[in-house]
């Protein structure tokens, strides 16, 4: 896949080329895809008449508009989340409305008035944004026509404020891509979901109908070595034995976590009460399981999930594999070799995990062959059908895609109707599907259950 930012700046030429790269393909599929991304002017450039052959081969368009004032309010919260922020009120509700209004819900504009905000406070030494320092920092970088001014380099800052200004500083502005797809027919390697970065413009983690934001970014490429998943149970499903939390820590060691994949797959075998010997992630599918794996997640998008996963930890070039089994808004809880377990505060995760995550899913009743993207046959109608159960309240009427991206948007994933393994996830978590997910919270005196 070639993807290309800012390419509303390519000379007609260059695109050109890339169009003639689109003509790459075998007798069976196309063997390059090709995303633009880019400002408003990738519309109209696209558009011209000299570019109708180029225009011809996009098969998917999606332009990013203004947020709500309650999206804006969201975006906010999830990345100062994002940043390691675990608490609260930072800006009151005066300033988040504030930021909707001034910045008229363009993200980028949201991230240089938080940004300028956020310095700002800092200097006054106040804990709290109100609306008035909202005011005066828009006054410092938007005009009186509300166009943006240079700001000058912030001095040192703490390391907290920093944070907090990266996290604000992440989000891009208005988007629009296009997707040239040259193995995108249905004898392609099935994908994952295809959900948002971070910093796309989606909110935090939301029971329904909340928006939620986009899960992770990643691919579920197919096949997948032998080296998936992990699933601890949430009630007496299945549950390691009795281990005592240890005192917090910030840094599990390395030695007594689960070496490598093949240790972490004995170990989620055992949870789910299945057999995994020899080829793991095969012997699971004839079981009616599917593995998933991502190296894009985010700690949004495991709150979102709430399912036990296998994080691969990493200190230096050493890493290894912990068993996620609790996560709450401050908190999570890993588990390593002889159950031993530690919890650890969620500021904490960035500094030993990247983004690998291997977890598992339940296929549809009598499914056993591997599915990426559903788009027909049983495994779509299935998941029509349990989306038709739900409450038309909770994703309103209309047909079953529209109601399917409905479901979607208010679970995070991406809202393009084309259910992937995401998808199926979070259905399987709304229709009461039997599967192991995270406990609503645990504590250092928590415990699990046996069987």
């Amino acid at each position: 896949m070639l993807i290309i930012d800012e390419a509303q700046n390519l000379p007609a030429d260059v695109l050109e080329q890339l169009r003639l790269l689109t003509n790459l393909e075998t007798t069976e599929r196309k063997l390059l895809q090709i995303v633009l991304i880019g400002q408003p002017e990738l519309r109209a450039l696209l558009a011209r008449p000299d570019m109708e052959q180029l225009a011809q081969r996009v098969i998917a368009r999606y332009h990013l508009g203004r947020l709500t004032p309650q999206e804006t309010h969201e975006y906010v919260a999830h990345r100062l989340q994002a940043a390691g922020h675990s608490g609260t009120g930072l800006f009151d509700k005066g300033a988040l409305e504030a930021v909707a209004r001034l910045s008229k819900g363009v993200p980028r504009r949201i991230n240089l008035l938080c940004d300028r905000a956020l310095l700002g406070a800092y200097a006054q030494g106040q804990k709290h944004i109100s609306a008035a320092t909202v005011r005066q920092a828009a006054s410092e970088v938007f005009d009186a026509e509300g166009q943006t001014q240079p700001m000058a380099a912030p001095p040192a800052y703490g390391r907290w404020t920093l944070a907090a200004v990266l996290a604000m500083g992440l989000g891009g502005g208005v988007g629009w891509w296009v997707s040239q797809s040259l193995g995108a027919q249905s004898n392609a390697s099935p994908a994952a979901d295809p959900v948002a970065l971070a910093a796309a413009t989606a909110a935090p983690a939301a029971p329904m109908p909340s928006v939620a934001t986009p899960l992770s970014a990643s691919t579920d490429a197919s096949p997948v070595p032998p080296d998936p998943a992990a699933i601890l149970a949430d009630t007496p499903a299945v549950s390691p034995a009795l281990v005592p939390l240890p005192p917090q820590v910030q840094r599990p060691p390395l030695t007594e976590l689960l070496p490598n994949e093949a240790a972490a797959w004995q170990a989620l075998a055992a949870v789910w009460d299945m057999d995994a010997s020899g080829d793991a992630c095969a012997a699971l599918q004839r079981q009616g399981v599917q593995c998933f794996r991502t190296d894009r997640m985010t700690l949004n998008g495991l709150q979102l999930l709430q399912r036990p996963s296998l994080l691969r930890l990493q200190d230096g070039k050493q890493s290894a594999w912990a068993l996620l089994v609790g996560l709450d808004a401050s908190h999570l809880t890993l588990q390593g070799h002889n159950n031993q377990r530690w919890r650890l505060p969620v500021t904490s995760l960035p500094s030993l995990w990247s983004g690998d995550m291997l977890t598992l899913w339940r296929l549809p009743p009598g499914v056993t062959q591997r599915v990426g993207v559903a788009t027909s046959g049983p495994v779509r109608a299935w998941l029509d059908e349990q989306v038709a159960r739900l409450p038309q309240a909770t994703l309103g009427g209309g047909s079953p895609t529209e109601r399917l991206v409905a479901f979607q948007r208010a679970q995070g994933v991406n809202p393009d109707g084309q259910p992937g393994p995401l998808s199926f996830m979070q259905m399987n978590r709304a229709a009461g599907v039997d599967e192991p997910a995270l406990p609503a919270s645990e504590t250092p005196s928590d415990s699990a259950a046996p069987r």
